[in-house]
């Protein structure tokens, strides 16, 4: 792996989080209790590096994605102060959001660098990188 890719993984894990966390905001804060958004940043840095650690062991794992999610959604529970259920369904929704944007630019970088999209999901290529690729 190139010091690029870790790199443009770590940034594009950073902005996921983010994200994730200001979609979060939108389905599940509360009007009273106004959360900065510097406490976003400051949980998305660990956050985000944690992914790219998870990443580092086993690239393509679903028990990555689950990790995330339930880490994630923890996160979001103890940040909003919202329901489970509620923040567990809006936190799925914004990992199917990022799951089809991620095959959505997997599919445009396909075309692009003129790689097959089966190659492209089963190799990391600079293809890859340029899709935006990141951690699902």
């Amino acid at each position: 792996m190139t010091t690029f890719y870790w790199i443009s993984e770590y940034i594009f894990s950073l902005f996921e989080c983010l994200m994730g966390f200001v979609f979060g905001e939108s389905f599940l804060a509360n009007a009273e209790k106004h959360t900065s958004r510097k406490i976003y940043f400051l949980i998305a840095i660990p956050f985000s590096a944690g992914m790219i650690v998870l990443n580092k062991i086993d690239l393509f794992s679903s028990i990555n994605t689950i990790i995330i999610y339930l880490s994630f959604t923890l996160c979001s529970i103890c940040i909003f102060k919202s329901h489970i259920i509620k923040t567990l369904i809006v936190e799925l929704l914004y990992f199917l959001l990022v799951f089809v944007t991620d095959m959505i630019m997997c599919s445009i970088a396909a075309d692009l660098t003129g790689i097959s999209i089966s190659d492209l999901f089963n190799t990391l290529s600079d293809g890859r990188i340029i899709g935006g690729y990141h951690q699902k």
